[in-house]
């Protein structure tokens, strides 16, 4: 089956389906004491962990603000800027470190969204034990939208 894989970057966010390329990735991915199985896979598949990462990211949690453009396929760049956070590249290498142990056959599935289609791979398990990782909790929460009790209360 057949892909794209568009990285996010400040003139193509809009299509993008990844925050971060191979090499960035590989490079943040070295930083870690836990690298998972990423060196077993080749290229094409790491492209596709990376793909499922940026989604699994985007799906943990609700952000401040809104999409930089009102058609991209990734929940960030938001609030009219066109950079992606570190941190956020941060929470997709641990999530893609992750997907490295669920599976050694990735299994590709059409998913319709934005502007194409796009096949991608379907976690399993993965999102809820991130969604755990104080490492990415720490990452997301200056990112993570806050909830305001208001008190219509008269006095």
């Amino acid at each position: 089956m057949s892909y794209r894989f568009i990285v996010s970057n400040s003139t193509d966010y809009v299509k993008a389906n990844s925050y971060l390329n191979l090499e960035d990735a590989s490079a943040l991915i070295e930083a870690l004491a836990n690298r998972g199985d990423w060196d077993d896979f080749d290229d094409e598949n790491r492209k596709i962990l990376l793909i499922n990462a940026s989604l699994g990211v985007d799906g943990l949690m609700q952000y401040q603000g809104l999409p930089t453009d009102p058609d991209q396929i990734l929940k960030f760049p938001r609030n009219g800027k066109k950079k992606i956070p570190l941190e956020l590249e941060f929470a997709v290498v641990k999530f893609a470190v992750k997907l490295t142990g669920e599976t050694t056959n990735l299994e590709i599935k059409r998913r319709r969204g934005g502007l194409f289609d796009e096949e991608y791979f379907r976690s399993t398990g993965a999102a809820a034990e991130i969604k755990k990782d104080p490492d990415v909790a720490l990452f997301l929460s200056k990112y993570k939208m806050r909830t305001v009790v208001i008190d219509f209360q008269a006095r």
